[in-house]
């Protein structure tokens, strides 16, 4: 009987917690984990030194910060208690000390902090459906039909013993609501209830997190400016390529083959190899497998199609897109050659995009013609990207072959700045034979 007891009084206490929760976003479960190993809590204490004394070598604070957003709310309607929103109290992230502990165990701890009177709100931190740790706040948030639902709101709000703290200053259809006391009835389950009595378009959790400054977790995309520019190193925030707004549609299909035509890439590289399609081919013995002549091509590889959120290395701009190595020696190349490597990729490789990151000013009708196929019969006859870049230069025209067809696409380069490239020339072949430059992309 005392055991029954004891388990109803858990039951009780963990009202509102559960290890695997969601919240509603346009119709739609927006599923959550229980973290095991963090929780959250808002307490009545202005000193971090106190507050973790007072956790009792239970767990560490790891952010404490005030709680001061209510201060621009149009409180015009609130009914909430000072206690439960009030500036002067602070949010604490805690990090529990056994770092082996079930959801039953934590919960156990989260009910023992909750009873100190310090503490006005806490609970379980959770993991987002991005595997991201997320807290959820003392507060939830109503999105009302129309102000004039704000009567409803507060009808409704009692009901499951919450209050309006007050509206949203530029959208004072949105209110926020806190609970009147330390209601077992958790936020997520709050929002839950108001969601679902259909009368307001939204009602959420306030949810608490770092914001990203990397979309993916990539070491070197933070220094990848051409993607994601935030400034770094000078540079103007914005002037980038917008590839995390990109990402929430597409991050690229094994099903298109990218061949990259340059010096050839490491087919083993650890941030390559699990996108590579095929051995490649070799321009100068006009055999598979491809060779690499030079790092050029590595690098090109890498941009385009490195393996995303592998938490190694660079990101490329189609991370989940496969690669295929057509590799030729910038000093000894020609253009049938080079045409060779063309057909192959659109034939036999199978590739949809061909990415050249070169130029070589003397026209040829032999890699026109190359250039012609790969237009028109590529993919199955619906004709394969081409793409090349237009060089350091800074010049008022194109050269070629970038000006070759009018089916290219061709890629110019700018600085962190957002300045036209103007960099000098970054290889060069003299000899009786053209010029050849790499214009890095």
């Amino acid at each position: 009987m005392k055991k029954l007891l004891i388990s109803l009084w858990m039951l009780i206490a963990m009202q509102g917690y559960a290890q695997n929760e969601f919240y509603y976003y346009k119709d739609t479960k927006i599923s959550l984990e229980a973290n095991n190993q963090f929780a959250y809590l808002l307490c009545n204490i202005n000193d971090k030194n106190i507050l973790q004394e007072k956790l009792n070598g239970l767990a560490t604070i790891t952010k404490f910060h005030q709680d001061i957003y209510q201060n621009r709310l149009i409180t015009s309607h609130k009914n909430s208690s000072s206690n439960m929103a009030n500036p002067a109290n602070y949010y604490a992230e805690i990090k529990f000390n056994n770092p082996n502990l079930t959801f039953a165990a934590a919960q156990k701890l989260i009910q023992q902090l909750k009873g100190m009177p310090e503490i006005l709100h806490i609970t379980t931190s959770y993991n987002n459906e991005s595997k991201e740790r997320v807290a959820i706040t003392n507060y939830i948030w109503v999105g009302m039909k129309n102000e004039n639902q704000i009567s409803t709101l507060i009808s409704e709000a009692n009901k499951i013993d919450y209050a309006v703290v007050g509206q949203n200053p530029f959208m004072p259809e949105w209110v926020m609501l806190c609970p009147k006391n330390k209601t077992a009835l958790s936020q997520i389950k709050a929002a839950q209830s108001l969601f679902e009595t259909r009368l307001f378009n939204t009602a959420e959790p306030e949810l608490i997190g770092e914001i990203k400054t990397s979309c993916v977790n990539d070491t070197h995309f933070p220094s990848q400016w051409g993607l994601s520019n935030t400034g770094q190193n000078g540079g103007t925030v914005g002037m980038d390529t917008r590839v995390c707004g990109a990402y929430t549609y597409t991050t690229g299909s094994n099903a298109v083959d990218i061949a990259i035509v340059d010096e050839g890439f490491e087919n083993n590289h650890p941030d390559l190899d699990g996108n590579v399609q095929n051995t490649g081919y070799n321009t100068s013995t006009g055999a598979t497998p491809s060779v690499v002549f030079g790092s050029h091509g590595t690098s090109c590889a890498g941009i385009a199609a490195a393996e995303g959120n592998n938490s190694l290395g660079v990101t490329g701009v189609a991370y989940d897109a496969d690669l295929m190595s057509v590799a030729m020696n910038f000093n000894t190349a020609t253009w049938a050659q080079i045409s060779d490597g063309f057909n192959w990729a659109r034939s036999t490789g199978g590739a949809e995009i061909l990415s050249n990151s070169w130029v070589w000013n003397n026209p040829s009708g032999v890699f026109d013609a190359a250039v012609t196929n790969a237009l028109t019969l590529g993919r199955g006859g619906l004709g394969c990207v081409v793409l090349f870049a237009s060089a350091n230069s800074n010049a008022a025209s194109l050269t070629y072959p970038q000006n070759s067809n009018i089916g290219l696409i061709n890629v110019g380069a700018m600085s962190p700045c957002g300045e036209r490239k103007i960099l000098p020339l970054v290889m060069e072949k003299h000899g009786g034979e053209a010029i050849m430059v790499l214009a890095w992309m």
